[in-house]
C-alpha cells in the first residue's frame, strides 16, 4: 500500500525590517556620518541584504547581521524619523 499527498508549497513570505535601531528618531547631528543600523529576518529564508535608502536615493547596502552603514559626507544638520 503506498499514500501519496498533493500537498501545494507553502508560499514564500517576504522578509520583514524591524525598526530602524539606530539613529533613534527626532535626533540631530552635525555634518559629518552617522552610524545606521536596522534589524531584518526572514522566518522562512535568509536575508541577504539590507538597502539604506534616503527617499528614493540609495546610500548603501550591507550583507552581514548586524545590518549597518556609515552614512558619510553629510553636509549639514538633518532630522531623522
Amino acid at each position: 500500500m503506498e499514500l501519496l499527498a498533493n500537498v501545494p508549497p507553502s508560499p514564500n513570505e517576504p522578509p520583514s525590517v524591524g525598526h530602524r535601531r539606530s539613529p533613534v528618531d527626532a535626533v540631530f547631528f552635525r555634518a559629518g556620518e552617522i552610524p545606521i543600523r536596522a534589524e531584518a529576518a526572514d522566518h522562512d529564508g535568509v536575508v541577504k541584504k539590507v538597502e539604506f535608502y534616503v527617499g528614493d536615493r540609495l546610500l548603501g547596502s550591507d550583507d552581514l547581521a548586524p545590518f549597518t552603514l556609515p552614512w558619510s559626507n553629510v553636509s549639514r544638520r538633518r532630522y531623522i524619523s
